[in-house]
């Protein structure tokens, strides 16, 4: 169901003719692994904030420039989280991510 609702979405960025989809689509994995890989997990209602190291390398490596966001890990050791990105010029859209057999799946949330 999850990859359906991913699908759906990419056929509309595709219909709107949003160009920098693809780049974001590459991208998220990549946070998603790094997230897992530094165990940024949620302590409470405290989130791994994008430094602006992080949104510096975000930015040179994507056609979507973002001015922040934050990720986290469900758990402590965990392989699933969420991602949030702020665009500039508006909008905060977020995605979760989970590593199914080391496969990193990604649902726009």
């Amino acid at each position: 169901m999850k990859e359906y609702k991913l699908e759906r979405m990419k056929k509309l960025v595709e219909e709107m003719g949003m160009k920098e989809w693809k780049e974001i689509d590459e991208l998220l994995p990549i946070l998603a692994k790094y997230c897992i890989a530094k165990n940024f997990y949620r302590k409470g209602n405290e989130f791994h904030d994008f430094t602006k190291d992080e949104v510096s390398v975000i930015n040179r490596y994507s056609t979507k420039r973002i001015n922040g966001g934050y990720m986290f890990l469900d758990d402590d050791g965990g392989k699933e989280g969420m991602i949030r990105l702020y665009p500039r010029g508006g909008g905060n859209p977020k995605w979760s991510f989970w590593d199914e057999k080391g496969e990193m799946k990604i649902d726009y949330a």
